[in-house]
């Protein structure tokens, strides 16, 4: 049932992955929600935030938060039924979480996504502006030999439209794109270690390194580190992002 026209509106926001892990949440989730809170605080309506819980250690859960129970899902009480519109982050959803999503669109109800892969309207970053604002960055100060940490390999949205940003960056300065140069971080702390390390295995000469996201460049920055690499001297590294992680993160 709707509410009166004389009650608040209620907000729902829901994510397919856990806001919290362990006790620490998301840093991205963090910055999301910090926004969220403000815009509803301005309107004057109220959040409801549904946000899944993940315990850490050596196996860490690999399930989805989400409104509707099912097979490695863990059931998040946020919904159509007690909020007047939703703000999904679409991250990975599985071809009945879409259908789902799909149904409360042709239902009229009111659907956000905060990523490109929703099949519905979407307020998201300017990948394109962003990335490319970062590559001229680096070509101002002299850098021709950039590299790329890209996000998740083959799934799409922000991951994507990232990697095309930096093709096309590289396109538009009239350089060549070299396969070494570009890995696939999958947006975490560990796997930009990783994809920082496949780069400085192959032995090809770069000076400056953009991240899809600052997990991974964090992750990258630890790779450098311990490969004896100075930043910026020797590499002038970029994030994207701009979690707290990344504003109080120290190089000395």
């Amino acid at each position: 049932m709707r509410r009166q026209s004389n009650h608040k509106l209620t907000i729902g926001f829901i994510s397919t992955w856990p806001v919290y892990q362990g006790t620490t949440i998301d840093r991205y989730a963090h910055s999301l929600i910090q926004g969220i809170s403000a815009a509803a605080s301005e309107q004057d309506c109220n959040l409801l935030l549904g946000c899944g819980f993940s315990a850490t250690g050596n196996n860490p859960q690999n399930r989805s938060f989400w409104p509707v129970p099912g097979p490695d899902v863990n059931f998040v009480p946020v919904g159509p039924w007690n909020t007047d519109g939703l703000i999904i982050v679409p991250d990975e959803l599985t071809n009945e979480q879409s259908q789902y999503v799909r149904d409360l669109l042709a239902s009229r109800f009111p659907v956000i996504f905060t990523t490109p892969e929703g099949p519905g309207p979407v307020v998201a970053v300017d990948n394109t502006l962003g990335i490319g604002q970062a590559f001229d960055h680096l070509l101002k100060h002299g850098h021709k030999q950039i590299a790329f940490i890209a996000g998740n390999s083959g799934r799409g949205g922000d991951s994507e439209e990232r990697l095309y940003a930096y093709r096309l960056a590289l396109k538009n300065a009239g350089l060549s794109e070299d396969p070494r140069l570009v890995a696939f971080g999958e947006h975490r702390q560990e796997d930009g270690k990783l994809a920082m390390g496949q780069i400085l295995d192959s032995g090809v000469s770069f000076t400056a390194l953009i991240a899809s996201n600052d997990l991974s460049c964090l992750g990258a920055i630890q790779c450098l580190k311990e490969a004896g690499r100075r930043i910026p001297e020797d590499v002038a590294v970029i994030g994207f992002d701009d979690i707290l992680d990344a504003r109080s993160l120290s190089l000395l």
